[in-house]
């Protein structure tokens, strides 16, 4: 078993990166309908499910759960970060001594694993056994992918990390409250998998657990039928459905969330509890949400295909689909997290690609001169700035926010079409009953005060020993600099000592190549372990500091290469 326990590195990246005390995204008001949705979580605190089920409540964004059995203690997904966790077992130890036997991770997310290391014995030695889905491998791969600064970076935003008020003990989030202060990111690698449905007893109690390929590839969900209790996970929650986001995840299964409902439904529960929000109690109570939150999902899905197959574009389908009245109304399934509209533009996507129907999406003008045209049909830029000024007298933010965005695109009254696209985003985020949007829309603006997007950086402490070496390979080439390498060619052979793995890069003309093996006569060979890899290609440690530490040797000039890359 191995533990990973590191300081939370986004976080110090964004207070490094993010907005002055003076910026406008903070102390921007929240809404009442928002305020009375996140009021819910007021202090952590224990919640007695059943003599043997606890929920730890509000200690973090996501909820554990802890199940007494005869001889030791089984929780249920960690929190997120370790300081939270351990807060959660000093109130556990005032009900009982007895030890954790077993972990389970509903799912690989970091929210839900984060604070594995207040549970498990420092450095991993531990009889403990933490269970997993089978799958779980793949998204601690995703973690060390190119693409992670914008997994990562969507995820700040959607939780709004980088625009709460500095110094801030907590704030509110409609998942559960945010704990700035603790910052502690864990990981224990599961030692226990499972590949289908699967009934056991942990610590005396009956446990049946059921991977379902759902909110995530690995998410599971978890019935204690001795107690009548049901742990959804994140497959559902007391709000609308996500069955897509704007985060993109392309391993969420939008079929596999409405069989996560039927499971449950079978089960017959009198408790329910999920990874974010209040538990609810009664088996009539529990059946009907479970119900109307299956049907939203069918329904969504049913009416995102009809509208593909009628030839509807996206922004039509996400204007036009529309629920049944009694779940429209139903106030356990406000679109308070992610917007309903959202939802179906993922499900367009995912179901058929970016291509929306409308042979226009071919043939249509790069942004920058659409604006410019759509600048002239207003009647000049300085027109259309007094028109985005009006729409935000008259309370038309997102107007107003569209119209600043011609004017950006083009470069034209950049200073006051910032100003007013910024003024829009934070209008709007004062009125949203939407957690995500509002936070979103604050990041938005924080961006536009900043000059260019949040860009967090990698994680080095991440688990990685079960990614393979060369997914570290392909963390070059987005960073390579097309202009400054139209005309180059060069050979670079890497060198992994401690692997002995061999890798040939090719820069050709504006082109990255990777392959294994190597090359008979390079221009470059670099020299290293396994984790400089990591640190050089995803840009973790300067160069200049691996070189004079010894950790990458060099034969050639390593500048020609590094003059390449962003």
């Amino acid at each position: 078993m191995n533990c990973i326990k590191v300081s939370l590195f986004f976080v110090l990246v964004l207070f490094a990166f993010g907005a002055s005390a003076a910026s406008s995204v903070f102390n921007v008001p929240m809404s009442e309908d928002l305020r009375r949705n996140v009021s819910m979580f007021e202090e952590p605190r224990l919640i007695k499910v059943t003599d043997r089920v606890y929920l730890a409540y509000a200690f973090d964004l996501v909820n554990s759960v802890f199940v007494i059995g005869d001889d030791g203690v089984v929780v249920i997904d960690t929190l997120a970060r370790v300081e939270n966790a351990q807060r959660a077992l000093t109130e556990l130890r005032k009900i009982t001594d007895k030890p954790i036997v077993a972990v389970i991770y509903s799912h690989g997310h970091f929210d839900h694993t984060g604070g594995s290391a207040a549970f498990v014995a420092k450095g991993g030695d531990s009889d403990i056994s933490v269970y997993a889905s089978e799958n779980w491998p793949r998204y601690r791969q995703e973690l060390v992918s190119p693409l992670y600064p914008m997994i990562n970076r969507r995820l700040i935003e959607q939780v709004g990390f980088a625009v709460a008020s500095p110094g801030v003990e907590r704030y509110e989030h409609v998942l559960g409250p945010v704990y700035p202060k603790a910052v502690t990111l864990s990981y224990v690698t599961p030692n226990r998998t499972l590949s289908g449905r699967t009934r056991m007893t942990l610590a005396g109690v009956k446990f049946e657990i059921v991977p379902i390929p759902s909110e995530m590839d690995d998410e599971m969900v978890i019935w204690l039928p001795e107690e009548g209790v049901a742990y959804a996970a994140d497959t559902m929650a007391q709000m609308f459905p996500f069955l897509a986001t704007p985060r993109s995840e392309p391993s969420r299964s939008p079929r596999g969330f409405i069989k996560a409902k039927d499971i449950m439904l079978d089960w017959r529960p009198k408790h329910l509890l999920f990874g974010h929000g209040p538990a609810l109690t009664g088996k009539n109570a529990v059946r009907e949400l479970i119900t109307n939150y299956r049907d939203v999902e069918q329904t969504l899905l049913d009416q995102t295909i009809a509208a593909i197959n009628s030839g509807k574009t996206r922004d039509e389908a996400a204007a036009e689909v529309r629920l049944p009245p009694h779940l429209d109304k139903d106030p356990m399934l406000i679109d308070s997290y992610h917007r309903a509209s959202w939802v179906i533009k993922g499900l367009y996507s995912r179901l058929s690609g970016w291509f929306g129907n409308d042979a226009l999406e071919l043939i249509q003008h790069a942004p920058k001169e659409e604006a410019s045209r759509m600048i002239l049909l207003a009647g000049g830029a300085n027109r259309m700035l007094q028109q985005a000024q009006t729409a935000l007298d008259e309370g038309d933010y997102a107007w107003a926010a569209q119209l600043a965005s011609y004017l950006l695109r083009a470069d034209q009254n950049v200073v006051a079409a910032r100003k007013a696209k910024i003024k829009a985003f934070t209008s709007l985020a004062a009125l949203t009953h939407s957690g995500n949007e509002r936070y979103y829309l604050l990041s938005g603006a924080l961006w536009l005060e900043n000059g260019g997007p949040i860009v967090p950086g990698f994680n080095q402490a991440d688990h990685t020993s079960m990614v393979p070496t060369e997914e570290f390979i392909e963390l070059l080439g987005p960073r390579l600099d097309l202009q400054r390498s139209a005309d180059t060619l060069l050979t670079v052979n890497l060198d992994i000592t401690d692997t002995q793995e061999q890798f040939r890069l090719t820069v050709r003309r504006g082109v990255l190549e990777r392959r294994m093996g190597k090359h008979e006569k390079p221009n470059l060979t670099l020299i290293m372990e396994r984790k400089t890899l990591l640190a050089f290609t995803a840009g973790l440690v300067p160069v200049d500091t691996l070189l004079s530490d010894g950790a990458i040797r060099t034969r050639g000039d390593i500048g020609r290469l590094l003059a390449l890359l962003n």
